[in-house]
């Protein structure tokens, strides 16, 4: 009895093409095919599979898994990642922007497209801890810009509200650029974020973006300052204020656009931001919390929990503002007796509709 053996699939030209063109790239650590797809190992840690005898992908084979043709799997030219910011080709800086143009990704091939993401991706872990200094026309613009924005849209049905819709995030370069939120972000958040702006049609893909994505997935909150020039306003604020927990500079930011004095605990990423000139740059008063008297001092753990400060720097302060989130509301109020809340909204939607807060205890 003869025994029946399964006819060999022959691998299609482009196929072995692909494989041979991913093998030879910079970017790529190994290609290699298998029965139904060709693997591309990117150096950045990340394996592609683009599947050739497929006709849909299923769900369950990951974001990195893609059903190609000889069209989409053409790899024609290279996607340039270009500096952003530097004029001058002779400029050797390691702090620079990348930058891929929305255009010429979007007319490449799926192929092109990830070798130009993953590109980028390798240049944003090189440079990440190093801090991401923009020209100073930028920081004018922005700064200019921060100053005329309204703080109404950030006061809703009598809250304050974290993220009003279609807002221009126009202070984030700013703290970028003296606070450097995005240093030894890990490479998976970047990745995330990376996809995220990618598979929109018109938002621009360079690092700065890449990094104001990725905090959303590791959980560094940036307040936006216009928040707390509201809440200042909203508790009319006119003196010194303390702040236990500086974050990335976003109370310093709203203090120094109501003209309001600002101290804070000796911090080294607050350090920094004065050795690069925050204080010349904003024209603020900002020093280290001593022993000066305080208007009102603040201890929102930037928004992540409840923290009580001691008792010796609460006797140096006419009012005390914290944060508390929405499940521990009551047990806070009972064992600690704020004579004021205020309501804090993650977003525009949850104000609208009046669904449970988080609070600001006021004393």
């Amino acid at each position: 009895m003869h025994r029946k053996f399964a006819k060999p699939r022959i691998v299609p030209l482009w196929v072995k093409l692909l494989a041979s063109q991913l093998e030879q790239t910079d970017i790529i650590a190994n290609a290699f095919i298998e029965r139904l797809s060709v693997h591309a190992v990117y150096k950045t840690g990340i394996r592609d599979r683009y599947y050739f005898r497929l006709t849909r992908r299923d769900k369950q084979r990951g974001d990195n898994c893609f059903v190609v043709r000889p069209a989409s799997a053409a790899i024609r030219h290279e996607v340039p990642i270009f500096r952003e910011f530097h004029d001058d080709p002779l400029d050797t800086s390691p702090t620079y922007h990348w930058c891929i143009n929305r255009t010429q990704f979007n007319d490449s091939t799926l192929v092109e497209r990830r070798m130009a993401m993953h590109r980028l991706l390798r240049e944003i872990l090189n440079t990440k801890p190093l801090p991401d200094c923009y020209p100073d026309r930028i920081l004018d613009e922005d700064w200019e810009q921060l100053q005329s924005a309204d703080i109404d849209p950030y006061v809703v049905n009598g809250a304050i509200t974290c993220f009003p819709m279609r807002r221009r995030l126009s202070h984030f370069r700013i703290l970028e650029h003296f606070f450097n939120p995005g240093a030894n972000e890990r490479g998976k958040y970047l990745w995330r974020a990376l996809q995220c702006i990618c598979y929109k049609k018109t938002v621009r893909i360079n690092s700065s973006n890449v990094r104001k994505v990725a905090r959303w997935f590791s959980r560094r909150r940036i307040i936006n300052p216009l928040v707390y020039c509201a809440i200042f306003k909203a508790l009319g604020i006119s003196g010194p204020i303390g702040d236990l927990d500086p974050g990335y500079g976003s109370k310093a930011l709203a203090c120094a656009m109501l003209d309001l004095p600002y101290y804070t605990v000796r911090n080294d990423r607050f350090q920094r931001a004065l050795d690069l000139g925050f204080a010349s740059f904003t024209r603020a008063e900002f020093g280290w919390l001593e022993d000066q008297n305080l208007e009102l001092l603040i201890s929102d753990n930037n928004f992540n929990g409840f923290a009580m400060p001691e008792e010796n720097i609460l006797s140096r302060a006419r009012r005390m503002l914290c944060y508390a989130p929405r499940g521990e509301r009551q047990r806070l109020i009972d064992k600690y007796h704020p004579t004021n809340v205020l309501k804090l909204y993650d977003n525009h939607k949850e104000a609208l509709i009046l669904r449970d807060s988080n609070y600001l205890f006021l004393w």
